[in-house]
Order: C-alpha cells, then structure tokens, then sequence
C-alpha cells in the first residue's frame, strides 16, 4: 500500500466493469497461506484524495486467537478489518466509530456468549496515550492465564515497553446465561510491537468494569492451526 492514493472517478469508471467494486488483498495472518479479501471504499462522488491507512501495522492481530474465558475456558476468536464502507461495518448510534473497525467474533462460545456473536469491536483509528491510561486508573489488572482457572494480578508497567498502541472499543457482554440480552460495554485493545511472554501474547482487552475495584484483562495468542488438524 502507498500512503495516499488518487482516485479520479471518470478514471476509474474506465478502468473497472460497472457494478465491480476495487478490492484490496491482505493476507490472514494466522499462520496460513490463505487470504482475506476486504472491500475498499466504492468510486468515489467527487475527484478528491483519498487517504489509504497502513494496514500492514494491523496484520498480526487478524485471523485465528484464543484466549481463557474465565471459567468457560480457552475460546477461539477470528479477527477480521472492517472499513466504513464495508456492509459488515457495525454502527454504534451513541459512540461513533471512525473509518477502521476491528471486530472478534466467536469462533466458540459459552452459555454467556455463545459462538457467532461479537466479542468486542475496537475503533482502530481511536488511539489513546497507553502510559496516561494507566496512570490515570491504577486499579489493579486480573488475568487468566491459559493453563489456569485462578486469575493472576499482572504488572502492566511492565508490558509498558512492548505496546505498539492502545485504542477504544466496545465487548459485548451477557450478564444471564442462557438468556440473550446482551450489553455494549467499553473496553480496551492493547497491541505488542512482537509476542510477549511464553504464551506469545499478540494483544489484550482490557474490560473498564467502571464499578469493580479491579479491571479484568484477556490476553490473546494465535491459534496453533497444526494442532486442529
């Protein structure tokens, strides 16, 4: 990808079959070969330029991860970018998203949220200032780990170093299990500049639990492909 791309709209009606849309290529990084076609933006109304974001920063969070659902266990994630013009975009009336919308969906589930519905949605393009986040609310963070049931307090000052960026979003969570009524909370989404730890952490939520005394935290890993053959 360039870092801007001129589109000019009798230039590309020449160019493109009536009704085709321009699709851009990016690969699934989840350990595979295969690729994830995601729609561009349609032909545009007026000759403008338009501003083409760096997806290649965002390759190592899409695709297959999992994580440890507090007691429900390890679950699957597919990671997936959306832009604003895509159908799947999802639009949250009170809280608008900007152009760029990473979304985890359930690969499998628990009684809570079951597979098929959203985990969380975070606005890519909604950075925030990850050191004044945690200055700014030193709750302490809870964390399952992957080969545990108990929750562990983690040291985030210490991940300080390894962050790429922090950005906002929303998790959906389910308070009755076996009852939809689901509920958008805030929440947020850490990427690493590489793996950390011995579970190869990509990235975490972080869930504000505004009226707990403790935050609760889910750190992702890539799903072993091989070992779901």
């Amino acid at each position: 990808f360039t870092d801007s791309l001129e589109f000019h709209e009798q230039h590309l009606c020449q160019q493109i079959p009536p009704m085709q849309t321009p699709f851009s290529t990016i690969k699934n990084c989840c350990n595979s070969d295969k690729m994830t076609i995601m729609p561009m933006p349609g032909l545009l109304s007026s000759p403008r330029i338009f501003q083409v974001p760096n997806y290649d920063t965002y390759f190592p969070c899409l695709g297959l991860f999992t994580s440890r659902y507090g007691s429900h266990g390890n679950e699957i994630l597919h990671l997936s970018l959306h832009h604003e013009d895509d159908p799947s975009f999802l639009h949250f009336p009170d809280q608008p998203f900007q152009s760029l919308q990473l979304q985890g969906l359930k690969i499998t589930g628990d009684k809570n949220v079951p597979a098929g519905q959203f985990s969380f949605v975070i606005d890519l393009l909604n950075s925030v200032d990850f050191q004044s986040t945690f200055l700014h609310d030193s709750r302490p963070i809870i964390v399952f780990p992957s080969h545990s049931y108990s929750p562990i307090v983690t040291s985030w000052h210490e991940r300080l170093p390894y962050m790429q960026f922090f950005a906002r979003g929303f998790g959906q969570i389910n308070r009755f299990p076996g009852q939809w009524s689901p509920e958008w909370v805030s929440c947020g989404f850490i990427f690493y500049k590489h793996p950390i730890q011995a579970d190869q952490i990509v990235f975490s939520i972080i869930w504000d639990d505004e009226v707990d005394p403790y935050r609760h935290a889910m750190d992702f890993s890539s799903v072993d492909l091989t070992s779901l053959a």
